[in-house]
C-alpha cells in the first residue's frame, strides 16, 4: 500500500459513499454530462490522495459519481478497503489478535484498522460470520482511538432567521452524512408543504412544530464524519430559547457564530450577535468561526465582506475579549452550500483565497486539541513532583461528565441513556458512577458507550458520549446533574462563592438579595445575589480598575466576588480543578448580566456567615 494513501484514509467516508442505483433520476438525463471531467476536480481528488491512484482511476470514479470529488474519494478508497482486507488471510488475522503479535504484524493491524475506521460494520444474519462481524466492530472501535483522542463538539448560534439549520443541513448533506434516499423524501415533503427551500433545514429540524413555524425551538444534535468525528449541536437562535444556548456552549471546544449578510444590526452595540459572543466566550470556547451567510442575496460582494468581517472582528476583540488570532471569519452560503466543503462560484473565487468552512473547522478543533494535549501534558508534569498516591491525583484526573440529555430506556426500567461531553478523566464499560447531586448515595454501572455511531470501550475527556446506566431502586434523576466517579471528592451546595464581570444591569441594579437565574454547565435554577466580598471599579479619572468599599450596589464594569444561594444543589467545581465545570453565567429579565467562575462551593450552610 503506498504510504502516502495510509495517510489520507481518514479524509473519506467509507460507509455512506455512492450508490450508482440511487441516482436513477439523474441517469436519465443522459451520459453527455459524464463524458467530460474537468482538471480542476481531478487536481481536488488528487490533492488528497496524494500519488496513491492513477489519474485514469480518478477520473472513471469522478464518472461514476456525477463529478463529485467527495464522493469519489470515498468510492476509491472503499474499493482499496476491500482489496487490502481480501488479501489479509485468516491466519495472519489471528496472529493479530494474538497478545504476542510481533511488530510487523501490529504495523498491518494498525493499517488494516485505518482503512476500516469510517463506519461500524453490520452484523450478519448467518452465525459463521458472527465472530468476523464482532473483530471487525473491535477494529472499529479501534479505529476511532487512532483517528483522533476526542471529537470535537462544535457549536452553531447566531440571530433567529439567520439560517443556522439549512447551514447545518447542508453541511450534513455534503460531508456524505445524510442518506440521498432519506434526502429526496425530505425535498419532496418540504416542497409539499410550500417550504422547499427549507429541504435542508428540515435535515436537523425534524420535530413538527420546528416545521411548521420555521424556528428551531431545541438543541439538535448531529454527528459529522469529516476528517475525524465532529459532534455539532445546532441552537434556537430565538432569546426565549437563550438558556438552551448557554447549556450548549458550556459543552463545545469551537463556535460557528452565523451573521446575515443581507441584513444589518446584527453585530451592532447591544445586538443579538454580541449577546451570542458573550454566551461563548463566558462558558470558557476559545475558538470561533464567524460564518457570513447568505453571501449569495449579495452577489458574494467582496465589499460587504470586507465591511462586516472588519465590524465584527472589532466587536469579539474589543467588546468581547477575543484575539484575533481566535476568530476566523468566513464568507459562505448555507442553501446554495458555496464555501461550505469547497468553492464552486467564480464571483467568490475571484477574491476570496481563505478557508472553506469546514477547513477552518479542521483547523481550530486541531489547535483547540493541541491545547488541551499541552495542559494535560503539564498538569501530569506537576504529578510527578508528588507523592504517588490518590491524595495527591489530579483533581481534573477523576471522570464528571454533565448530563445534558436523559432518556428513560423503557418506561420502570432501571436503565438510564444520558449524553454529554466528558470534561475530565475517562470512563470505561463496567465502570461504577455516582449522579450528583442527589440525595441518596447510590452507584449506576455504566453497561455501554457510544461515540456516535461507535460502540466502544471507553471514552476520555472531550468526547461528547451516551452512556447506558443500570441502577438498582430509585434513581431521581435531571438535567444538568453531572456523572461523577466514585473516588471523586463531592463539590456540590447550594452556596456558592463567585468570581464575576458584570456586563450589564437590566432596569435595576444589582442589588443585595437580587434574584437572578443561574447557569452552570448544562444546569440552570433560580438563585439570589447575598452579598459581595469584593468589588473593582474603574475610576473616571484615572481609567484604572480601583477597590470600591461597601458598595451599595453591582453596576456595568464591576468585577466582584459574590455569594449566590440557589434554590437547588448544583454540582460544580472551583476553577482551580476543573475550568469548564465552574463556568458560571447569570441572567435578570432574560438579560445576560454577569458572568464568571466559580471559586467555592458550599453544601449545607452560608459560606459567609
Amino acid at each position: 500500500m503506498p504510504k502516502k494513501f495510509q495517510h489520507n484514509v481518514l479524509k473519506a467516508d467509507l460507509e455512506e459513499w455512492y450508490e450508482e442505483e440511487e441516482y436513477t433520476e439523474e441517469e436519465e438525463d443522459g451520459e453527455s454530462a459524464e463524458s467530460s471531467t474537468s482538471e480542476s476536480e481531478v487536481e481536488q481528488v488528487r490533492k488528497v490522495l496524494s500519488d496513491a491512484f492513477s489519474v485514469d482511476t480518478i477520473r472513471e470514479a469522478l464518472k461514476q459519481t456525477h463529478h463529485n470529488p467527495t464522493l469519489a474519494i470515498g468510492k476509491l478508497l472503499d474499493e482499496a478497503a476491500e482489496n487490502f482486507q481480501s488479501s489479509i488471510s485468516e491466519e495472519t488475522i489471528q496472529q493479530q489478535r494474538s497478545p504476542h503479535e510481533t511488530e510487523d504484524i501490529s504495523t498491518q493491524q494498525e493499517e488494516r484498522t485505518k482503512l476500516t475506521c469510517s463506519a461500524p460494520v453490520e452484523k450478519k444474519d448467518n452465525a459463521s460470520s458472527s465472530n468476523v462481524a464482532h473483530s471487525r466492530q473491535e477494529e472499529d472501535c479501534k479505529a476511532y482511538r487512532t483517528i483522533s483522542t476526542s471529537n470535537p463538539v462544535v457549536l452553531v448560534l447566531g440571530h433567529v432567521d439567520v439560517g443556522k439549520s439549512t447551514f447545518l443541513g447542508h453541511i450534513l448533506h455534503l460531508t456524505g452524512n445524510v442518506d440521498e434516499r432519506s434526502f429526496r423524501k425530505l425535498k419532496k415533503e418540504s416542497a409539499d408543504a410550500g417550504h422547499s427551500e427549507l429541504s435542508f433545514a428540515w435535515i436537523v429540524d425534524d420535530q413538527q412544530a420546528e416545521r411548521q413555524h420555521g424556528v428551531t425551538m431545541d438543541i439538535s444534535i448531529r454527528q459529522v464524519r469529516f476528517n475525524r468525528l465532529y459532534t455539532f449541536m445546532d441552537t434556537p437562535g430565538h432569546e426565549d430559547f437563550l438558556s438552551a444556548v448557554i447549556a450548549a456552549a458550556s459543552q463545545a471546544q469551537v463556535a460557528i457564530l452565523l451573521v446575515d449578510a443581507s441584513s444589518c444590526g446584527q453585530w451592532e452595540e447591544n445586538g443579538p450577535t454580541l449577546q451570542y459572543a458573550i454566551v461563548i466566550r463566558s462558558m470558557g470556547v476559545n475558538y470561533v468561526i464567524v460564518a457570513i451567510n447568505k453571501m449569495d442575496q449579495v452577489g458574494y460582494s467582496e465589499d460587504k465582506f470586507t465591511e462586516i468581517s472588519g465590524q465584527v472582528m472589532k466587536l469579539l476583540t474589543s467588546q468581547v475579549g477575543y484575539s484575533e488570532t481566535q476568530i476566523c471569519c468566513v464568507p459562505c452560503s448555507g442553501l446554495t452550500g458555496e464555501n461550505i466543503v469547497q468553492r464552486k462560484d467564480s464571483r467568490l473565487g475571484r477574491w476570496y483565497r481563505g478557508d472553506t468552512l469546514m477547513e477552518a473547522v479542521d483547523r481550530f478543533c486541531s489547535l483547540q486539541v493541541d491545547e488541551e494535549k499541552k495542559e494535560e501534558r503539564h498538569q501530569n508534569n506537576n504529578n510527578n513532583n508528588n507523592d504517588n498516591t490518590r491524595d495527591n491525583v489530579s483533581q481534573d484526573s477523576y471522570f464528571r461528565m454533565p448530563c445534558m440529555d436523559i432518556v428513560e430506556e423503557k418506561k420502570d426500567s432501571d436503565t438510564l441513556r444520558v449524553s454529554g461531553c466528558i470534561m475530565s478523566g475517562k470512563v470505561h464499560v463496567g465502570d461504577k458512577v455516582r449522579i450528583h447531586p442527589s440525595q441518596v448515595e447510590q452507584s449506576c454501572v455504566v453497561r455501554s458507550i457510544m461515540i456516535g455511531e461507535y460502540q466502544v470501550s471507553q471514552a476520555v475527556a472531550g468526547d461528547w458520549s451516551t452512556l447506558v446506566l443500570q441502577f438498582h431502586g430509585t434513581c431521581a434523576y435531571r438535567v444538568g446533574q453531572v456523572l461523577v466517579d466514585l473516588q471523586a471528592p463531592v463539590t456540590q451546595g447550594r452556596y456558592i462563592v463567585a468570581q464575576l464581570v458584570v456586563f450589564a444591569t437590566g432596569k435595576r441594579p444589582i442589588l443585595k438579595g437580587t434574584p437572578v437565574m443561574v447557569y452552570i454547565h448544562c444546569f440552570q435554577g433560580v438563585g439570589v445575589v447575598l452579598d459581595w466580598i469584593s468589588v473593582r471599579r474603574r475610576d473616571q479619572v484615572s481609567k484604572r480598575m480601583i477597590q470600591v468599599t461597601n458598595p451599595r450596589f453591582l453596576k456595568k464594569g464591576d468585577r466582584a466576588t459574590v455569594h449566590i444561594r440557589t434554590e437547588m444543589e448544583v454540582f460544580c467545581t472551583p476553577f482551580t480543578m476543573n475550568r469548564k465545570l465552574s463556568r458560571i453565567c447569570l441572567r435578570q429579565e432574560r438579560q445576560l448580566i454577569a458572568s464568571g467562575v466559580v471559586s467555592q462551593v458550599g453544601a449545607t450552610t452560608d459560606p459567609h456567615v
